[in-house]
């Protein structure tokens, strides 16, 4: 499909940059062809190539690092990107990923906001002990 806008809708009249074709096949697999009025790309069709991120995590701070097979954890603060480390387990990257957050910027509300698990979740003291490459 090309790039932009694929579907445009004219009052009555539909213009597609695309064959009739596909625009049957993305019907009948149930995709929205709504679009917002800022512009937002329909959703992508389960299953499709788009909606499976193999690299994604559903926390924040985590991808899949598929040379290695495991889960890394990367974390910003002072301007720069920081490695925490590669995990076994979705989950454990994630609280190791909030445990450098909370090392490099504290547990003021702005740090607190971008933790993927609740902030009594953690002792803070031991965070602020802990020795963390910086």
């Amino acid at each position: 499909m090309p790039a932009g806008r694929a579907v445009h809708f004219r009052g009555f009249e539909i213009c597609c940059t695309f064959g009739s074709t596909q625009l049957y096949m993305l019907f009948v697999s149930g995709v929205d062809l709504y679009r917002s009025e800022v512009g937002e790309p329909p959703a992508a069709a389960e299953g499709s190539a788009a909606a499976t991120k193999h690299n994604s995590s559903e926390y924040r701070g985590v991808s899949w690092h598929e040379r290695s097979k495991r889960w890394e954890a990367r974390a910003w603060g002072s301007g720069r990107q920081h490695f925490v480390g590669s995990f076994s387990s979705a989950a454990e990257a994630a609280r190791a990923y909030d445990k450098a957050i909370l090392k490099l910027g504290g547990a003021g509300p702005k740090s607190a906001s971008r933790l993927n698990f609740p902030l009594t979740d953690y002792d803070l003291q031991e965070i602020a002990n802990m020795n963390f490459p910086v």
